[in-house]
């Protein structure tokens, strides 16, 4: 194999890692809005729950649909931190084996 194409093959790698790198980046960059905004709707649909409790304590009927919605935000938020934290996690990676250039 001679000089170039090792370069160029080189090249083609490196490329690669760094389109990659570029995805991984932009997908956790999409995670972390997507968390932030989970986060504001759940602060939200809690004041909502103060008030709905403040304006009529003895109505829990008025409350359930809203417990329900703070659930269902809270597991949307625990489900994409947790692929957060498993993209933060180092990718093992597999490179090929080098080969010597003798010829």
């Amino acid at each position: 194999m001679g000089f170039l194409d090792e370069l160029r093959e080189q090249l083609a790698k490196a490329f690669e890692y760094a389109r990659e790198k570029g995805e991984l980046g932009a997908r956790m960059a999409r995670l972390r809005l997507e968390i932030n905004r989970l986060q504001r709707d759940r602060e939200a649909m809690f004041a909502r729950l103060g008030r709905t409790y403040h304006a009529n304590p003895a109505d829990s009927a008025a409350l359930e649909p809203l417990q329900r919605e703070i659930d269902r935000l809270t597991e949307n938020l625990r489900d994409r931190e947790s692929v957060l934290v498993q993209l933060r996690q180092p990718q093992p990676q597999v490179l090929p084996p080098q080969t010597s250039s003798e010829d």
